[in-house]
């Protein structure tokens, strides 16, 4: 990340440079995410995490001002003392990247013992949270609020855990109800004295 603090010394081109690193695009005038103009001493841009626009002022290679704006009117909205921005190398598409996610199976070791503690349980609740992720998105699209990519991009399902998990050892435990055992031990209570009442009548 990279701290921008109003009284910093910060030179335009490395600044420049940082947000063509990050795969921000250059533009006439900043209109979506992910793009970033500059003229003179100030620099416009509009980070993929942030709801509103940033314009960074510049006095020479000293921030002389940093504030949100809005993008129909260009006014100012709210100075900041400082802000942060974050890599978002791996956020923004340009339509020729490759997007390769890890998820945890791909640190596990072959050799894996898995162990489910009552895995119908298990199953209940990773089906409610994907239910849950799909209608948030939903919810978002509908607001016509923008998202980077679906939840595909950031979740696995249930059924693909299951996939792979398919090649390990698995070991399940499951969970009896407390009733059962009060009835067996039920049943030996009357055997101990069926047994006392033969021995007295032998």
């Amino acid at each position: 990340s990279w701290k921008l603090k109003v009284g910093d010394v910060l030179k335009k081109d490395d600044f420049l440079k940082i947000l063509l690193g990050q795969n921000y695009r250059s533009v006439e005038i900043v209109e979506e995410k992910g793009e970033f103009s500059s003229r003179g001493g100030i620099i416009d841009f509009f980070p993929v995490t942030s709801e509103n626009p940033l314009r960074l002022e510049l006095f020479g290679d000293q921030i002389e001002s940093i504030r949100y704006f809005n993008l129909n009117t260009q006014r100012s909205i709210l100075k900041l003392a400082d802000y942060t921005l974050l890599p978002s190398r791996e956020l923004i598409a340009d339509g020729s990247s490759n997007y390769n996610y890890s998820n945890i199976f791909d640190y596990l070791p072959e050799d894996l013992i898995v162990l489910q503690n009552e895995p119908e349980s298990i199953q209940e609740k990773a089906e409610e949270f994907q239910e849950e992720i799909e209608d948030i998105y939903q919810r978002i699209e509908k607001d016509k609020r923008e998202l980077i990519f679906s939840p595909a991009s950031y979740f696995i399902t249930y059924s693909e855990i299951c996939d792979e998990l398919k090649p390990k050892k698995i070991i399940n435990f499951t969970y009896f109800p407390e009733e059962n055992k009060e009835d067996i031990s039920g049943n030996q209570e009357e055997r101990k004295e069926d047994i006392r009442e033969f021995t007295l009548e032998g």
